[in-house]
């Protein structure tokens, strides 16, 4: 028999948050970890979006694993005797795609190889630095002018891993 431990914290100011239940989901046609929990009401102020419309990002541990994840749901549970909030979301990768990253055009003005691009859409869409890929497939070249795009950065990577038959996995 294995007992789970299972901590949740906001990650800004360490503060803890008493979770009731949570859970972890990923597979090879999501790109994004896909988290729930339940927590007492109380804990609502804590895992709401701030002044900037951005959602919280949380850390959760089961049995010490870290995983971070942006809260980008918060809803309301009540039954008799019992109030309770279910908070969901994804990897902290979701800024990188619809609804909070702003859509881009690019274009490749000299040959460039697929990775390179893959590095360009997480790094020149104007975004906070600090985006790595670790890329585990064959590299290929791109001719000039053949790289064009237009959306997300998220989008970006996901067609580039598409044309090589391969996954995104954040």
């Amino acid at each position: 028999i294995m007992t789970n431990e299972a901590t949740l914290t906001r990650v800004d100011d360490g503060t803890a948050l008493p979770v009731l239940s949570l859970s972890l989901s990923t597979d090879s046609q999501s790109w994004a970890w896909r988290v729930d929990a339940s927590l007492p009401a109380s804990a609502m102020d804590a895992v709401m979006p701030g002044v900037d419309g951005l959602p919280v990002l949380l850390q959760a541990a089961i049995n010490g694993y870290p995983v971070r994840w942006l809260a980008e749901s918060v809803t309301r549970e009540r039954t008799f005797g019992k109030a309770r909030i279910r908070v969901s979301g994804r990897s902290p990768s979701a800024l990188l795609a619809d609804p909070f990253a702003v859509a881009y055009s690019y274009a490749s003005a000299s040959a460039i190889t697929a990775q390179q691009a893959a590095i360009n859409a997480v790094t020149e869409a104007g975004l906070p630095l600090g985006w790595e890929i670790g890329w585990h497939i064959t590299d290929w070249l791109l001719p000039v002018n053949l790289w064009h795009h237009q959306g997300t950065p998220m989008s970006a990577v996901l067609r580039i891993a598409e044309a090589a038959g391969a996954y995104v996995q954040t």
